[in-house]
């Protein structure tokens, strides 16, 4: 009796097998054979791999501590209320070995951290020199550092972005700052770095947004193809919107009444890949827009409404800024709130069937304490 030849699984149902399991153990079966290390190192599979990554399954929470700043991807939490953020952020993934390193943005599983150096003299005036890293924390690659972009240090705080060009298929950081010049009057400056150039590049502004400022410190969120940032445009609240395939602005509105002087500090956010706004009105409610199609200014929608008149003995609703996490499939919404830009911040789950809320445990040792989306993957930093 023959023995009968062994079964023949065809190379497409072995990528198709492969693009559906996570990075680790992606990265465990290259060791399994060539062909296993060719496909999972393709570029194409790579790409398609992303594709299938769950969305929504994992927060990147970063932490200021009392001498430097941390980072840890929690996924527990979206799965069990009751889990305690302590617990995760102790197993966190990295730990920055400079003592001026910070993330400034998520996008396809990599991570953006800036480096900055202390003030140094040159020409009477001091500059702050910022490089710029790209870290994949599923593979623990980094790239190497970016050429230095030098900001005069009586520029407060420069603010950066990341995302990705799908039109070139180029990741780009780019940093806004705003200052006065001689003549007292506002100017405002874009650069922009592609990953692989050897230089910053100036954007040319295509519409007038002077005189405004950032309303609060904030990275850009990135969203179809494009970075946003809260701007004051004329005593006005608007969104600007950084197109990184053509490198041009525009302003976006806010829903009606949000963008006046007397509206709440708002806070920008993505949902179901969709921009969403969220802030805390008048101490009375807590309000979530989101904009279905983004660039249609009459797409925003309101998503949610939480009224603090049904918890009046929460400690939560005392709180000044709630950054939304996640509304999940069920209605339900985890978010973070943090009292102004201080030293206090808690998290909780507000259940939309029963109408309550149930709190989250954070350490009290975390000074200051937001998050970004992150999607494990294996591209190449």
């Amino acid at each position: 009796m023959t023995t009968p030849p062994p079964p023949i699984i065809y190379k497409d149902l072995i990528i198709e097998i492969l693009s559906w399991l996570p990075v680790k153990s992606l990265l465990r079966f290259k060791c399994v054979s060539k062909f296993f290390k060719s496909v999972i190192s393709d570029t194409g599979f790579i790409k398609l791999h992303l594709q299938r990554s769950p969305r929504d399954a994992n927060i990147l929470f970063k932490w200021k501590g009392r001498f430097k700043h941390c980072t840890a991807i929690c996924s527990s939490v979206l799965n069990n209320p009751s889990f305690n953020i302590v617990e995760d952020l102790g197993r966190r993934e990295w730990d920055p070995s400079e003592k001026h390193s910070i993330i400034h943005g998520s996008c396809n599983g990599l991570i953006c951290v800036v480096v900055s150096s202390p003030p140094k003299l040159s020409n009477e005036e001091y500059l702050i020199d910022y490089q710029f890293y790209l870290w994949n924390p599923a593979t623990r690659l980094r790239s190497q550092k970016s050429p230095c972009l030098s900001i005069p240090s009586s520029i407060s705080c420069p603010e950066f972005g990341f995302g990705y060009d799908s039109l070139s298929d180029t990741y780009k950081v780019v940093a806004i700052f705003c200052y006065f010049d001689s003549m007292d009057e506002s100017v405002v400056e874009m650069k922009v770095y592609n990953i692989g150039d050897n230089c910053w590049r100036d954007i040319i502004q295509n519409w007038p947004i002077l005189p405004c400022y950032i309303e609060r410190p904030s990275d850009g969120v990135y969203v179809s193809n494009s970075l946003n940032w809260i701007y004051v445009l004329y005593g006005e609240r608007v969104i600007l919107s950084l197109d990184l395939g053509k490198e041009t602005c525009r302003p976006l509105l806010l829903p009606c009444g949000v963008g006046n002087d007397h509206a709440p500090l708002s806070n920008l956010g993505v949902l179901k890949d969709c921009l969403c706004l969220s802030y805390n009105y008048l101490a009375t409610e807590f309000v979530v827009w989101q904009m279905k199609e983004y660039g249609v200014e009459n797409s925003w929608t309101q998503l949610l409404r939480i009224n603090y008149t049904d918890h009046p003995n929460d400690w939560w609703v005392e709180f000044t800024m709630y950054p939304l996490l996640r509304i999940l499939d069920n209605g339900d919404v985890f978010l973070i709130a943090t009292h102004g830009y201080g030293s206090t911040c808690g998290a909780v789950f507000y259940h939309k069937k029963s109408n309550k809320v149930e709190n989250v445990k954070i350490s009290r040792r975390l000074t200051w304490i937001y998050h970004m989306d992150y999607v494990q993957s294996l591209v190449s930093p």
